[in-house]
This record gives C-alpha cells, structure tokens and sequence, in this order.
C-alpha cells in the first residue's frame, strides 16, 4: 500500500461518494485490501467479513492530527473489531503493532485502519 498523496486534511469517507459531508471520499476497492470482500460499487459499496477476515485501509498521511473513527455496520448481529496504527513515516506505520479503537488518537505522522471480524 501507498500513502494518500498529500496529507488528507479535514475527513475522509471510504465506501461513499455522495451525500456525505467529509471532505474527502475513497472507494473501498481503490484503498482497501485483505481477506475479506468488497461488495457493490460507488455509494452502493460496503465491506463483507465472515468470521476470521479484515480488510486494511490505504496509508494515510495525517499529519500529527486527532483522529476519530466511525462506522456504518449494515448487518444485524455483526460487531466488527476496529483497529489502528500510527507511525512518524509510512514504513514506521506498517511496522507498528495493532490498537483496537475505542477513543479518538493522535497520529504520528501516518495512519492506516484495519475492520476484522472476529
């Protein structure tokens, strides 16, 4: 994976195009990788898991920003596990270990998010 090219300042939507109000909207397909399925396509699209898969988001390069994380979860029963990472560079960031989200971070530098279900 690559960093985004620039640092994407304000919010960022993956999944939708239209009708949201971040600053910023990716695709799934474009930005996000793993085990798990990407359904649908533009403000159709979503993430399938089945038991035991993820899928990563793009690198990020956020800057030393805050960062909250939010999530549409569309299929009664599912709780997906959230994850993050945070480094000063994009190799620092790959490198870092896992931390399950449950309050807004700080970035270092570069994020990237990981949805697994577990």
């Amino acid at each position: 994976m690559s960093p985004s090219a620039g640092p994407v300042l304000g919010t960022i939507c993956w999944g939708h195009e239209t009708g949201v109000v971040e600053d910023v909207t990716r695709t799934f397909a474009d930005y996000w990788t793993g085990t798990g399925a990407i359904d649908a396509a533009s403000d159709l699209e979503t993430i399938e898991l089945d038991d035991g898969e993820y899928m990563e988001s793009e690198v990020v390069d956020t800057e030393s920003y805050t960062i909250r994380l939010r999530a549409n979860v569309y299929r009664p029963g599912d709780d997906p596990v959230i994850k993050y990472r945070t480094g000063a560079t994009e190799g620092a960031c790959l490198a870092a270990g896992w931390t399950s989200y449950t309050v807004p971070f700080s970035s270092l530098g570069f994020s990237q998010v990981r949805i697994e279900n577990t």
